[in-house]
């Protein structure tokens, strides 16, 4: 898979040979607020100080669930499933996506795009988890990503649920 970044609110992932496989689309600049669409269309909205939750466009059901940890990392809660998104700790610019054993399934390695005023990602899937790494799955991986770097870049904050009143 790969993504392309349109802007800094509009990603396509897409699978070998451009098919589409995804896109994360933000209504807001702070990204409180997005669409993703895969099998499905989904609306993910900020609930709360560093937690955004996802739902079916036409359904309240929480479909997923990503978190700010107090260590920094991000919690991404996909039913049963839980993922963890860790951001560098060092000036190493590579996030990953580990799973409940610790085992990392997928890396975002992050890049700026001067003229179109954003990051780009790269992405390394490790063949061994193919099957667990859905479309869904990464489209929550490069929400974490972006909200990521946004933080690093002091753009947004974890807190920005307090701003809002």
């Amino acid at each position: 898979m790969k993504i392309r970044t349109l802007d800094r609110h509009a990603y396509h992932v897409t699978h070998e040979g451009e098919k589409a496989a995804g896109s994360l689309l933000y209504h807001q600049p702070d990204f409180s607020r997005a669409t993703l669409f895969c099998s499905q269309n989904y609306q993910m909205q900020q609930t709360g100080i560093g937690r955004w939750v996802t739902c079916k466009a036409d359904m309240m059901e929480e479909e997923a669930v990503c978190m700010i940890e107090l260590n920094g990392n991000f919690q991404i809660s996909l039913g049963r499933d839980r993922y963890t998104f860790v951001k560098p700790v060092s000036w190493k610019p590579r996030f990953y996506l580990l799973n409940e054993q610790q085992e990392e399934l997928a890396a975002l390695i992050p890049f700026l795009n001067w003229p179109r005023q954003c990051h780009e990602f790269s992405l390394q899937l490790n063949e061994d988890f193919a099957l667990e790494t859905k479309s869904f799955l990464i489209l929550h991986m490069l929400h974490c990503a972006i909200c990521g770097v946004a933080m690093i870049n002091g753009e947004i904050t974890a807190t920005v649920g307090l701003l809002k009143g």
